[in-house]
């Protein structure tokens, strides 16, 4: 779960930023946690020039994957009439 707090709608950084999980037995883990100051100066190393967030690749960062998914050699083996299984 991300949970994102801002100080006004539309302000580039998050006030608190927090990325938590949950376990198989129940318990949560804090993954990240971010305060920010928001009258701190802001030099813009996350954005790209166009003034895009550089996100990772779920949002499409690494989208077209480099490498072809992978494929088989052989088909899957294929029991006929004739086959004693």
């Amino acid at each position: 779960m991300e949970m994102i707090l801002r100080h006004e709608p539309g302000f580039p950084d998050p006030l608190l930023y927090g990325h938590l999980t949950d376990t198989l037995n129940g318990q949560i883990h804090i993954l990240l946690y971010i305060l920010n100051d928001p009258a701190s100066p802001r030099f813009d190393v996350d954005r790209l020039p166009d003034g895009t967030a550089t996100r990772s690749a779920r949002c499409g960062a690494t989208w077209p994957p480099k490498k072809p998914p992978y494929r088989p050699a052989w088909p899957p083996a294929r029991c006929g009439a004739a086959c004693a299984c």
